[in-house]
């Protein structure tokens, strides 16, 4: 057999375990010969039929898909709970699928954190307000702001 031709097959050889060709694609680039020749050139070269190859290729791949959805993509912003490939929601890589819920439901900015000048409990406010000093009603009635106002309006 002439150098060539054994280079040729090589070629075929490699180019279908990259798994990346078509047997029709690897046949126009090996100088135009059919797929069926392209797929009796890999079972002279190996002993093995393409298909169990092709197989073995679709097995590996799924394996790394899996392991890819398994790892990380990012941390929440708000509870800093890593979240995988596999549970991003669509908004974007901010936030997981519990906090994302949380923020459409009641509408908070979850991108500022204040702190309450009463309890002291870290709290985000809602939108409109983004120097909202108290977290819920109760804090503000407890506050000095409001003991004092409240003096000011019993005393006009």
């Amino acid at each position: 057999m002439s150098e060539a031709k054994i280079a040729d097959r090589e070629l075929v050889l490699r180019l279908c375990r990259s798994g990346q060709f078509t047997l029709a694609e690897i046949g126009k680039m090996c100088g135009g010969i059919t797929r069926e020749r392209v797929r009796q050139i890999y079972k002279k070269m190996t002993g093995s039929p393409y298909r169990v190859h092709i197989n073995a290729i679709r097995a590996r791949n799924a394996a790394k898909k899996e392991k890819y959805l398994d790892s990380v993509s990012f941390h929440c912003q708000r509870c800093k709970r890593p979240v995988l490939h596999r549970g991003r929601t669509r908004g974007g890589k901010k936030f997981c699928l519990e906090c994302s819920h949380l923020r459409k439901s009641k509408q908070l900015n979850l991108n500022i954190t204040n702190i309450c000048k009463t309890c002291y409990m870290p709290f985000h406010p809602h939108p409109g307000t983004p120097n909202q000093k108290y977290h819920n009603r109760n804090c503000y009635l407890q506050s000095r702001t409001f003991k004092n106002n409240a003096f000011k309006r019993v005393l006009t």
